[in-house]
């Protein structure tokens, strides 16, 4: 089966791969999308998932083959607590700021763009580590909605992240700083909304402290092209906010990324 076949329904990995050209350690060795996941995951069980993040959806994990794990790098101490891919990780992927009336109106997926080369953090439903996780946003009739859940990159890198991506890093100086963490915001000179840059752990407080600013498409939302001139500041504020297979990290674990 070549790996076409399935890029053409899972467009997230599609972009980090041939949109993006981001590197990948298992691909550069020839890796394809069977060379790690099962038929299994692939053909079912005769169970129904909800998701990927359902337990027993997927076989897959980096301790199937990274079997061995040497603790004599200052990133490996954080094993216990910290998933593989939460270092390993260059970015994940969010078509932010979906306007639905599109989908509606003529079920056309017309996102405000591709958020990238930024990171949340938040501690994964199972197995309680931190974990990699992205965002979907979406906007309709003057309402905002925010969803955050765990996401498995496929730009895994041998080198994890250097202690200060993480550790008193630039989310964390604002969350002290203010009690917020900007993740988008809409720039009135340039008319604009500018997504997220780095590491953003995700605080138990994350309904208030995660500032997110939203747009509206007043083209036509019929129209199969996308008048990028047409699309203008909504808000600040998402009006729902949920979290998918995950929990925000602790205080204490915001504590520790502080110092």
């Amino acid at each position: 089966m070549s790996q076409e076949i399935c890029l053409k329904c899972h467009r997230r990995q599609a972009l980090e791969i041939t949109t993006f050209q981001y590197p990948d350690v298992h691909r550069d060795l020839g890796f394809t999308c069977r060379s790690c996941h099962t038929k299994r995951e692939m053909h079912g069980d005769g169970n129904i998932y909800l998701s990927w993040l359902e337990p027993g959806a997927m076989d897959v994990s980096c301790e199937t083959c990274h079997r061995t794990i040497p603790a004599t790098t200052s990133h490996h101490l954080h094993r216990e607590t910290v998933d593989c891919t939460a270092c390993h990780t260059q970015s994940v992927i969010s078509c932010y700021n979906c306007h639905f009336e599109s989908e509606i109106a003529a079920g056309i997926k017309r996102p405000y763009g591709v958020l990238r080369n930024f990171t949340l953090l938040v501690r994964r439903q199972g197995s309680g580590k931190v974990y990699p996780a992205t965002i979907m946003g979406l906007t309709y009739q003057g309402k905002s909605f925010i969803a955050i859940a765990p996401y498995r990159a496929h730009n895994i890198v041998a080198r994890g992240r250097s202690c200060g991506e993480c550790h008193a890093n630039a989310a964390i100086a604002e969350y002290a700083r203010t009690g917020q963490i900007t993740v988008t915001r809409w720039d009135e000179q340039q008319k604009k909304l500018i997504g997220p840059s780095g590491v953003i752990p995700v605080p138990p407080d994350w309904q208030q402290a995660l500032r997110f600013d939203f747009v509206d498409y007043t083209g036509d939302p019929k129209a199969a092209t996308t008048d990028p001139t047409k699309w203008v500041f909504l808000k600040s504020g998402a009006d729902k906010l949920q979290m998918l297979y995950a929990r925000p990290l602790t205080r204490e674990q915001i504590e520790k990324l502080a110092r």
